[in-house]
């Protein structure tokens, strides 16, 4: 069976139409999928993390950055442990890398991935960053809950290197989703954003891959890059 589709048309034709073939509309897609996911990760005794958290940068020239958290539980505690990852795609090192003048390996190019990179830490309250990223994030979750409001801002915030920024946060009683540009604000809840953001990157920067580490993790995607890649790139079998 397939869903059903009616509509005041003649035919209705549903397929997956591959991205236009310029590299870096194909890049962004797949980076935009990549840095975005997984949405649960699985500890060494398979138990599910899901992700409560994501706070994704969309930087122009730069790259797409995002910052995410992971618990077993959606409302938090100090009592928990946690999951911290931070996935980015390079964009400046292929747009340099695209530049390529040889016929075929810009064919090559066409269906490659783009540079893409991921760093996940288990932490617990042993760290010294841990309590900071828990009481931060409740602090935004509670901004969440009074009805948070943007305004128009009064002038362009020069001093952000994003364009544009996404939010996503977990509730017992559902989620909260919010994309913004530069042009409106929150004076006091951006603070709060740039404070978990900096704790995320310390935690990041102080806490060693050999510090206590897992047998093994399993990063459980919504949908298989590769696939979505094959989808974005037109190479995928029907």
């Amino acid at each position: 069976m397939h869903p059903i589709e009616t509509g005041n048309c003649k035919q209705i034709i549903t397929e997956c139409k591959p991205v236009l073939p310029l590299l870096l509309l194909r890049y962004e897609s797949i980076a935009t999928h990549y840095t975005e996911e997984p949405i649960f990760i699985y500890d060494n005794q398979d138990e599910p993390y899901e992700q409560i958290f994501r706070l994704r940068e969309f930087i122009p020239n730069k790259k797409i950055s995002s910052f995410m958290i992971y618990a077993k539980e959606r409302k938090l505690s100090c009592q928990q442990d946690i999951f911290i990852r931070h996935a980015y795609w390079d964009k400046r090192y292929d747009q340099q890398y695209i530049k390529e003048k040889d016929p075929v390996r810009k064919q090559y190019l066409l269906t490659a991935m783009p540079s893409l990179y991921g760093r996940t830490i288990h932490i617990n309250s042993e760290n010294n960053h841990f309590t900071k990223a828990i009481h931060t994030l409740q602090e935004i979750q509670l901004h969440i809950k009074k009805n948070l409001v943007f305004h128009e801002a009064k002038q362009q915030q020069q001093q952000q290197q994003w364009n544009d920024i996404e939010i996503y946060v977990l509730f017992d009683w559902g989620k909260y989703c919010r994309i913004w540009d530069r042009s409106q604000e929150n004076t006091h809840f951006q603070n709060r954003l740039d404070s978990l953001k900096y704790t995320i990157k310390q935690i990041l920067k102080t806490t060693s891959d050999n510090h206590e580490p897992l047998e093994k993790i399993t990063l459980d995607q919504s949908f298989p890059l590769s696939l979505f890649r094959d989808l974005i790139c037109g190479i995928h079998k029907n």
